[in-house]
């Protein structure tokens, strides 16, 4: 029995639509990458084999980014062929009127307190 992740890709390959790879790794992401990386990362563009990878934040880029060539072959095998060359990662941009947490001066990541 095929799996159902098998017969999109392979249907979304046969689409002659540019936009078609993207949508389908948008649906597969959490699939492909895990639920926690899914939700600190998403697929924005693909253009020309590079992969477009949005993270929430710094951390998240600096620590994926030496695992490129492992999430590019991930993301190829479950294609079926070589869909992603490259993996560039960029930052979220914090929507209008935000402010990151970094830069939120009410924001205490943590508390540290002296043991007795």
């Amino acid at each position: 029995m095929e799996k159902a992740a098998d017969i999109l890709s392979a249907a979304m390959r046969q689409m002659n639509q540019p936009e078609a790879p993207l949508a389908w790794l948008a649906g597969t992401w959490a699939t492909l990458v895990g639920e926690t990386l899914a939700s600190h990362t998403h697929p924005v563009a693909l253009i020309a084999g590079a992969l477009e990878i949005q993270t929430s934040g710094a951390e998240w880029q600096r620590q994926l980014e030496p695992l490129s060539g492992q999430f590019c072959e991930k993301i190829n095998r479950a294609w079926g062929s070589r869909l992603v060359k490259e993996l560039r990662f960029s930052m979220a941009r914090p929507v209008a009127g935000t402010i990151s947490k970094s830069e939120d001066n009410k924001y205490t990541p943590f508390v540290r307190t002296r043991g007795k």
